[in-house]
């Protein structure tokens, strides 16, 4: 019996487990160097988690909120792409790159959570907001941006339509576009001032 080959070996145990990933759904990942150390991040988080409470724990928790907002990538670009030899392989830039979505996500400190704002790429008043928004479900809020992401018009409509609602009492909001959200409040003053704190 001969003596097998290590790299052959190799190879098809490497296939094996390609395989079964892809069967199951894992994709390789490039590793990332963090730039902080886990301990450091905990030491932030904990000061912060002092200094806020310390400042704002005489609200009631179901008056502290705090949104913030995400980017969701979906229907990825593929890395590469087939193309007859000796032609293009290009694609226009609106391929080059994922479609997203931003998410625009609210909890109370009490646990409650507030319906999402979901911002699509389109042009405001255009196809997308005539045509398809109307056929999303109704438990959330929709808005359309040219890039997708919260602007003062998008946080005009989100107080709008939710979070004037949402304030029962005087309450600490704490959010990520602050210098976007305290003008779209001043402009639309939907919320009474002396009802909102932002953090």
């Amino acid at each position: 019996v001969g003596k097998a080959d290590p790299s052959r070996a190799y190879k098809a145990l490497l296939g094996w487990c390609q395989a079964f990933a892809h069967r199951h759904g894992f994709s390789q990942r490039v590793p990332c160097a963090s730039k902080r150390t886990q301990e450091d991040l905990q030491a932030t988080r904990i000061e912060y988690a002092q200094s806020f409470w310390s400042k704002y724990g005489a609200y009631d928790r179901g008056n502290i909120i705090n949104i913030d907002e995400t980017g969701v990538h979906y229907d990825m670009p593929p890395r590469r792409t087939w193309a007859r030899i000796g032609k293009s392989a290009k694609v226009d830039r609106q391929q080059k790159h994922s479609d997203r979505v931003t998410a625009v996500l609210a909890i109370r400190a009490d646990g409650r959570k507030l319906p999402p704002c979901i911002i699509v790429r389109g042009q405001p008043g255009g196809p997308v907001e005539q045509d398809e928004l109307p056929t999303y479900p109704r438990d959330a809020i929709y808005a359309v941006q040219e890039n997708a992401w919260m602007d003062e018009r998008v946080w005009d409509i989100y107080l709008r339509e939710l979070v004037q609602y949402e304030i029962e009492a005087p309450s600490v909001v704490s959010v990520a576009t602050y210098t976007v959200c305290w003008k779209s409040c001043q402009r639309t003053q939907l919320v009474p001032f002396n009802r909102l704190m932002l953090v």
